[in-house]
């Protein structure tokens, strides 16, 4: 087995912004089938759905410390919306 770094393997040609919009294409399509079942969609609930989509997902490889993050960057681009629920500590996320 190969040894693991630290940091997420670097893959050539990418860029972060290439690499930020492959995270929130990833999540968007994960969102949009959690919608059929679930309303809301939290947060952490999306995390999870990931990375079972993706087991190796991390939000760090694409340039995030958090999928907290993550997910303020893709609502900044204007293609979800949250709402931070104070009781449950948590993000509810909806398609735009």
């Amino acid at each position: 087995a190969a040894t693991q770094s630290r940091r997420a393997p670097k893959k050539k040609g990418k860029t972060k912004a290439d690499k930020q919009q492959e995270a929130a294409g990833q999540l968007l399509e994960v969102l949009q089938s959690m919608e059929q079942d679930y309303d809301p969609v939290w947060g952490s609930a999306l995390k999870q759905a990931v990375r079972r989509v993706d087991p190796g997902f991390n939000e760090a490889y694409y340039g995030y410390t958090s999928f907290s993050q993550l997910l303020q960057d893709i609502a900044t681009k204007g293609l979800i919306e949250l709402e931070y629920d104070d009781s449950r500590g948590n993000y509810q996320v909806r398609r735009k």
